[in-house]
């Protein structure tokens, strides 16, 4: 079966005035350069990034990378830097911000063909 992804909008909530959106990108037969990619709905800003093998298939960890542009996760608007690749991931680093009407690239990049990867990506509006 070839890549394929989903991502979705999983709940909105607002919490002391900020508004906050939590996309779920669900991945399948996930390779190292396996890209996904969502739209974020306005101006703002990553403040968690959440990401885990949940079919392992012959992978056993993944080191994710997340820019505002294709295939260039060393940008303006890159996720901190994975420090140990693991099975299960949890960044709360993030000082990616965004531009409004901008689009999120990932890669999960496991260290072998993954069946399954589940991301959740947290996005604050404003800034």
């Amino acid at each position: 079966m070839p890549y394929a992804f989903t991502a979705t909008p999983l709940d909105s909530y607002k919490v002391d005035g900020i508004h906050y959106t939590v996309f779920q990108i669900t991945e399948t037969d996930v390779e190292a350069t396996s890209e996904w990619s969502f739209p974020v709905p306005s101006l703002g800003r990553v403040t968690l990034f959440e990401s885990a093998i949940t079919d392992g298939g012959s992978a056993s960890t993944i080191d994710p990378q997340m820019s505002t542009a294709a295939g260039i996760y060393d940008s303006v608007g890159a996720l901190p830097e994975n420090d140990t690749p693991a099975a299960a991931i949890y960044n709360d680093e993030s000082t990616a911000y965004y531009a409004a009407g901008a689009t999120l690239y990932g890669r999960s990049q496991p260290d072998a063909t993954a069946n399954e990867i589940v991301t959740r990506v947290t996005v604050a509006r404003g800034h």
